[in-house]
């Protein structure tokens, strides 16, 4: 396994330089091209030392305590990956590390989008230009988790990482599908207030065809949320930055819920963002039934696929078809790329399983 590691951190550097010798041999490089060579720079630079494989059993915790003490000495021993972690801070930083590390017991769910963060922190201890630092700090340490948006510039900072942890745990537990969702055994979803009847129905949609339920994601996140009027805006949030579920909702219910920013420079063609944001007009009137999540649809044999791109082509006339294959590239990628096109791109999904989605573009003739 080390070998099989180190294997593949070659192959990358390889690759990192390969695409570096690209850019370089043409005559005019452009500004998008210019700042990614910043970042493989920035990527080859980093020096990583790959630990040996470490055995430990989640059943008996056999090897818990030795893996811990692994995990400890590569955070204080591996500086260009934990830069902030054992080093002496100013006593006016450490002071906002402070503020920062108690910001959870004021809010009513710990968690807060980067600006309103950002605003906390600097209206009280000021220090503007060190607010990145002095967060990062905070989150090598483990004591917050702050998550950058993928392909945008916004951040969400999880006050309580073992919070965020206790909800991710409580919707992809491993008995999920075999003894927790059993009514009579588990008195959570009564003490909820969720009947018997409904809970049913909510359990067959979610385990057979992946369509959880508002009320039944209430119950299994009843002890670690409170007040039902944070409930859709925090799972909105999960959705939008950890790309785990989608709601499901006509297009024009979901643009009316977020609304996406394209900037004018992608019509340049420069390296640019596509921005998705909660619409602020309908923030407090979010609500929305069943959610999709990728991770318990159902799979689709490679027999049943051929036959769904039939059925599907014999309904068009002219045909170009684009496929990207992967040997090692995880489902969870694959999971997390159906969320995000599903929220940022003008698409819509006829049908969407495990490990395929059939789909066409909203406005055009593309499918």
């Amino acid at each position: 396994m080390n070998k099989f590691f180190k294997l593949y951190l070659k192959y990358r550097i390889d690759r990192i330089e390969h695409d570096m010798h690209l850019i370089h041999s043409l005559q005019t490089i452009s500004s998008s091209l210019s700042d990614r060579l910043k970042t493989y720079l920035a990527l080859l630079n980093l020096h990583i030392q790959i630990e040996p494989p470490h055995p430990i059993s989640s059943l008996t915790f056999q090897g818990i305590d030795e893996l811990y003490r692994i995990i400890q000495q590569c955070v204080l021993t591996q500086k260009t990956i934990f830069p902030h972690v054992d080093r002496r801070l100013p006593t006016l930083w450490a002071e906002a590390n402070q503020y920062i590390e108690s910001l959870a017991d004021s809010l009513p769910v710990p968690y807060l989008l980067w600006d309103d963060f950002t605003d906390r922190v600097v209206r009280k201890h000021g220090l503007p230009n060190l607010i990145n630092d002095m967060a990062m700090s905070v989150h090598d340490e483990g004591k917050i988790l702050v998550i950058n948006e993928i392909a945008t510039t916004d951040r969400i900072v999880f006050l309580r990482p073992s919070w965020l942890t206790d909800l991710l745990y409580n919707l992809f537990r491993h008995d999920m599908s075999t003894t927790y969702l059993d009514y009579e055994k588990n008195e959570i979803f009564s003490v909820s207030n969720l009947p018997e009847a409904r809970f049913q129905v909510y359990k067959t949609e979610f385990l057979q065809n992946g369509l959880l339920h508002s009320e039944l994601l209430r119950s299994l996140w009843f002890s670690l949320l409170y007040k039902k009027e944070h409930f859709y805006h925090l799972w909105l949030t999960l959705m939008r930055f950890l790309l785990i579920a989608y709601p499901k909702m006509n297009k024009e219910q979901l643009k009316r819920l977020v609304h996406v920013e394209t900037p004018d420079s992608l019509r340049t063609k420069e390296n640019s963002l596509i921005d998705i944001k909660q619409n602020p007009d309908d923030r407090e009137e979010i609500k929305f039934d069943y959610a999709v999540v990728p991770y318990y649809l159902p799979f689709i044999h490679r027999n049943e696929q051929r036959d769904e791109m039939k059925r599907f082509n014999n309904c068009l006339i002219n045909i170009i078809t684009i496929r990207y294959t992967s040997q090692s590239l995880p489902l969870g990628f694959f999971h997390r790329f159906s969320v995000s096109a599903i929220l940022r791109l003008n698409i819509i999904y006829k049908k969407h399983w495990n490990n395929f989605i059939v789909g066409e573009h909203e406005e055009k003739d593309i499918r």
